[in-house]
This record gives C-alpha cells, sequence and structure tokens, in this order.
C-alpha cells in the first residue's frame, strides 16, 4: 500500500511513496511475486520520483516470516524516511499545509460566531472571547452572520410534506455552505448536492460556473430523487423552510 500526502498540494502527487523490498541480489522490489531465486534481505523507503531511502531495515535485524515489513519498520521506518524526503524536495509543502491550516481555522472562527450570535451572544462577549473590543467583533463579523442567517426567501408555496432522506441532507448541507464555505456549495461535494444546495440558496453564480441553468440543475437533482416529487418548487421550499425555522429558534 503506498502513501500519498493527500492535501490538495498537486505537485506532492507526484511523489507516492511505498516501503521497497531489499532483495538478496541488491535490487530493489515492489511487487510480488519476487524474481525467480531470490529472497527479501530488508526493506527501504522508495519514492515514484526514483528516489530510495539511504537506510536499509535488515531482515536480520527485524525478523519477517513472509518477506513483509514489519509494521514499525513500514510505520516508523520507512514512511517517516519518505516524508522527510518529501518535504526536502517540496519544501513549499509545509507552506501549503500551513495556509490550508489557517484557511480551515478561519472557517470554524466564522461558524462559531455564527453559532454564538444565533445562540443569542452578544457582541460584546463574543469581542471579549477573541481578544478584541466589542465594535471591532462587530464590524468584522456582522455583515457575515447576517449574510449566513437571513431568511431564504420562499417561491410562495406551501411548505408541503415532510423532507425525504436527501432532502435532509440538502438542508444539512446547505447550513455547512452558510456557516463554513460562505454561502456556497463545497468543491468536495457531488454534483447532485453541490446543484441543491445552489438552487436552495439562491446561488445563481455557483450554478453558472458549474455550466449549469437553472431549468438544467432542476433537471438534474429531479432525475436523482429517490422519492419522487410532483412539485419540485415546493420541495426546495420545504428546505428553506427548515433553514429558516432553525435560524428562527436560534435568534
Amino acid at each position: 500500500m503506498g502513501w500519498v500526502h493527500d492535501t490538495g498540494f498537486g505537485p506532492a502527487y507526484d511523489h507516492e511513496g511505498w516501503t521497497s523490498k531489499v532483495l538478496d541480489d541488491g535490487s530493489d522490489s515492489s511487487g510480488w511475486p519476487l524474481p525467480a531465486g531470490r529472497q527479501v534481505t530488508g526493506w527501504r523507503a522508495a519514492c515514484e520520483c526514483g528516489w530510495r531511502g539511504v537506510r536499509v531495515w535488515s531482515r536480520d535485524e527485524w525478523p519477517s516470516d513472509d518477506g513483509f515489513p514489519p509494521e514499525s519498520v513500514e510505520d516508523e521506518g520507512c514512511y517517516r524516511q519518505w516524508q522527510a524526503h518529501l518535504h526536502e524536495v517540496l519544501p513549499e509543502l509545509a507552506v501549503y499545509d500551513a495556509a490550508q491550516a489557517a484557511e480551515a481555522a478561519l472557517r470554524e472562527l466564522n461558524a462559531t460566531v455564527i453559532d454564538a450570535r444565533s445562540a443569542g451572544c452578544s457582541w460584546e462577549r463574543i469581542g471579549h472571547a477573541a481578544g478584541m473590543a466589542r465594535q471591532s467583533a462587530h464590524e468584522r463579523w456582522d455583515e457575515l452572520v447576517r449574510a449566513a442567517t437571513a431568511p431564504i426567501p420562499l417561491d410562495g408555496r406551501p411548505p408541503g410534506e415532510p423532507l425525504d432522506s436527501f432532502g435532509a441532507d440538502v438542508a444539512r448541507r446547505c447550513r455547512i455552505a452558510r456557516r463554513l464555505e460562505g454561502g456556497h456549495p463545497s468543491s468536495a461535494w457531488s454534483t447532485s448536492e453541490r446543484l441543491a444546495v445552489a438552487l436552495v440558496l439562491r446561488d445563481w453564480d455557483h450554478l453558472t460556473g458549474m455550466g449549469y441553468t437553472q431549468a438544467d440543475a432542476q433537471q438534474r437533482v429531479l432525475g436523482g430523487l429517490h422519492t419522487r416529487t410532483s412539485d419540485f418548487g415546493a420541495w426546495l421550499d420545504r428546505i428553506r423552510f427548515e433553514l429558516n425555522s432553525a435560524a428562527g429558534k436560534g435568534a
């Protein structure tokens, strides 16, 4: 099983690593079966870029009945050596990962402020918790809070029947989008999930960016519903109604 530094930094995907078997003729092997007549004598870290670790974990010192590396060799030895190689050839990777972590922390901070305001917390208390004055907290987050908690306009249809499982999931994703994604669907979601969230939140720019018209998006989402609805607009409004009701209870 290989290792991939899967945090979204493109160049890192060119450096998949693994534990390579060192054979008794000094060559490396990454698969099974072994070349005829050959035996595993140890293991070392390897990378698809061609790099091989200098250190070899000898099978004499780390016994293995089947030629597979002991867990301590693979997880604590070869993996760590590959990680060191990865950051040596891509020193900017740490910058990328730190930037991603900072962005995630900021999104989480914004979300907690939205939640605190929805629970009735004053700007003074929020500012104190964030280490700033009441006015500074208000200026920093008031617009964000208003956008995340503003009622979503309905199309005038009655709420209709209770939500199906997909509708409930879309409502949950809409809350995530408003709290953590600036009101937009996450790129990590499926196409149908992104389209449904964009339709509910009236995020027409996002639909356009995905190459969909409102009619096309509605058809795509409607075609994937497990429980068919005779009024798709009422289905969307039911989700909006649920979101508005939840926001009203928290206000």
